[in-house]
């Protein structure tokens, strides 16, 4: 019995991306934080640093919302005490606990996503990886057109 492959495009890539958000929300559940809330968790704790008077356009581009959406999920982590105060002029802070959350919610991902494609031959993950950095970067400038 053969496996069928769906045609490239963005139901392939729409199957995948609600598979892995689906797997996230199962990892997130009981936390107090939703996918979105995690997305600007990751990138506070693995971008750049950014100060209070930068946070919400860089989060809002980062999760791919609004602005005042970017906002509300920033006033949520700083509610549920995962961010620290957020002050105009100086580095936005993650907590201990938003670093502990993080780090026990990444260690189940990796651990799930290595068994998705560790044994993927390199070159695969390599192409792979090119043609999902390529969609990421001209759907970001489709939506900035959007407006």
């Amino acid at each position: 019995m053969s496996v069928e492959t769906t045609a490239f495009g963005t139901r392939l890539i729409g199957q995948a991306e609600r598979t892995l958000s689906a797997i996230l929300e199962r990892l997130l559940e009981g936390t107090g934080v939703n996918q979105s809330q995690w997305v600007v968790l990751a990138a506070l704790l693995t971008g750049p640093p950014v100060t209070g008077a930068e946070v919400v356009p860089v989060l809002a581009s980062t999760v791919k919302v609004r602005p005042a959406e970017a906002q509300a999920v920033l006033d949520h982590l700083l509610l549920n005490g995962l961010v620290a105060d957020v002050r105009p002029d100086r580095p936005v802070v993650v907590t201990e606990r938003g670093s502990e959350l993080f780090a026990s919610v990444g260690r189940r991902t990796a651990e799930i996503t290595g068994r998705l494609w560790s044994d993927l031959a390199p070159e695969d993950r390599s192409a792979a990886a090119r043609v999902l950095d390529l969609t990421v970067r001209r759907g970001a400038a489709e939506l900035a057109a959007l407006g």
